[in-house]
């Protein structure tokens, strides 16, 4: 199956850019990745984008995942929104569906994607839907996760948008069987019905009860740094080494805010005050890699510009509106910052903070109540924040809040079986057709033993589900999900332990 991620300033991109200047086009690029994981990038702009160092004007080149692609904003691509090509192995046929005509069903509703989504039928027929659309795909009235093999059965009611999948377009298949199998599976289903007497299943569902404790969380800021009296506003991407690069510097506020990132996560709401729990990166997205790669890049810049200055005598500065000290020229006092940079005092800028609960319609900026921040792990390890409602009320809508009374410490075992609550792919995923916030739950295993401080579990998160609560099969809560913030760490899922919000809880008084 194709997969095709649109990118551009164009609200209907899969990726959007934002970008005050209009220098990055309305239907920029996109990128194109087939099965074996190839991906070609094209380029449809009017200024281009820069590719590994080179201009891609109107044409299209070869990249590999994790490439630095920039586009003229000086806004790099975050790899972390790019999908990857379905993981099944034992496939026997693939069909897909989109608007292109090279589709195996082609679909005609205007609000379907080119290639809206494939359905694998496995060897042991099995079938798996894979939606990679912009507007998603829905089954039995429930809209599916985007960029994962959902399990599906024949003659569920599948649309896509508006247009239903028509079954009597998908070949029946043919499964060996053989009368030797009888036996033993009528005595396991007896054994089953057995264990189900004596043991019955709770009656609880995980995902009912906490659904409407769990929010989206979106930030608007940027990052600064202060020397004595000057504050300096930047921003950064991760480029194709995991590493920061840092691609604006500014000292005007007006400017900055123009360059704020927007972040989306996930947080739940711990008591009926108000307190949600998320991830430190979500609340303070500040890290000492952010702040190294911010030292040595500011260091070389002042530098430059001090002997620019005294290159050229009386040559502007440029934005940076810097506070000489007595008897101090400009290109002094540049490289008396240069000098110092080891002593820049880091902060993150916010300029709007929010969360929105379960049913949330979204329009606005507006729609997500304000929050703020409370306390968060000085432990770079412990990505683990506190966070409040500024009216310090926990929303009536919320029933059950995530008490510290529902969190176990009790020993986890690796293949054990653990349910997240959370916005993947924040609102492109969160939104139903009708505007509505809903998060997702989903299931998986431990595929790594604890570590004391974390734990590994197969449920495919991406950007967005960073602070969703994990829980495990009797419903208490076991850790926070958070995601390695780099272009190479799409797949592995990890959570903080419980124990470290129990503990910073009680540092700040929180608590049933």
């Amino acid at each position: 199956m194709k997969i095709v991620i649109t990118i551009g300033r164009n609200p209907n991109n899969r990726i959007v850019i934002q970008d005050a200047s209009n220098r990055v086009s309305g239907d920029h690029g996109e990128l194109k990745i087939s099965d074996n994981g190839s991906i070609i990038y094209q380029d449809f702009s009017t200024n281009g984008t820069m590719v590994n160092g080179k201009m891609v004007h109107n044409a299209e080149c070869a990249v590999q995942r994790g490439a630095q692609i920039v586009f003229p904003n000086n806004v790099a691509l975050n790899w972390n929104q790019v999908p990857q090509p379905s993981l099944l192995k034992n496939v026997k046929q693939e069909i897909t569906f989109g608007t292109n005509p090279d589709n195996h069903v082609r679909l005609h509703t205007d609000k379907a994607s080119r290639y809206h989504a494939a359905l694998y039928i496995t060897k042991d027929c099995k079938y798996y839907l894979y939606d990679q659309s912009l507007n998603g795909t829905m089954v039995n009235g429930v809209k599916i996760p985007k960029y994962q093999d959902y399990p599906i059965k024949r003659k569920d009611k599948v649309f896509f948008d508006s247009e239903p999948l028509n079954w009597s377009q998908i070949p029946k298949q043919k499964c060996e069987k053989t009368i030797y199998y009888i036996l033993p599976i009528s005595l396991l289903l007896v054994g089953v019905c057995v264990f189900l007497l004596m043991y019955p299943p709770q009656s609880k569902d995980i995902c009912e009860e906490y659904n409407e404790s769990v929010v989206e969380l979106y930030m608007k800021c940027i990052y600064k740094f202060k020397m004595d009296n000057d504050v300096f506003y930047f921003n950064y991407a991760i480029n194709e080494n995991d590493k920061v690069q840092i691609t604006y510097l500014t000292q005007q506020y007006d400017s900055a805010e123009r360059h704020a990132k927007n972040l989306l996560g996930t947080g739940f709401f711990i008591d009926k005050q108000g307190h949600i729990a998320t991830n430190r990166h979500v609340a303070h997205p500040l890290s000492s890699d952010i702040e190294e790669a911010c030292r040595i890049y500011a260091k070389e810049l002042f530098r430059d510009r001090a002997d620019r200055i005294r290159k050229n005598s009386g040559v502007d500065i440029g934005q940076y509106y810097i506070h000489t000290q007595e008897g101090e020229s400009n290109a002094t006092a540049l490289d008396r910052l240069a000098n110092d940079m080891s002593n820049a005092k880091f902060d993150v800028e916010i300029f709007y903070f929010g969360y929105a609960v379960d049913g949330t319609v979204i329009n606005q900026l507006s729609d997500f109540k304000k929050c703020e921040v409370i306390d968060y792990s000085k432990e770079e390890p412990i990505d683990l924040a506190i966070i409040q409602a500024t009216d310090h009320k926990t929303p009536d809508i919320v029933k059950n809040p995530i008490l510290s009374s529902t969190m176990s410490e009790g020993p986890l075992k690796n293949g054990e079986d653990v349910k997240t609550i959370g916005y993947n792919n924040g609102l492109s995923e969160g939104l139903n057709a009708i505007g509505e916030l809903h998060p997702q739950c989903q299931s998986g295993h431990i595929s790594q033993i604890p570590d004391g401080n974390k734990i590994q579990y197969d449920i495919a998160t991406d950007h967005g589900s960073s602070g969703s609560p994990v829980f495990s099969n009797d419903g208490k809560l076991v850790a926070i999900n958070y995601r390695l913030p780099t272009a190479t760490s799409r797949g592995r899922s990890y959570g903080i332990l419980v124990k470290h919000l129990k503990q910073l809880m009680q540092k700040n008084n929180i608590g049933d």
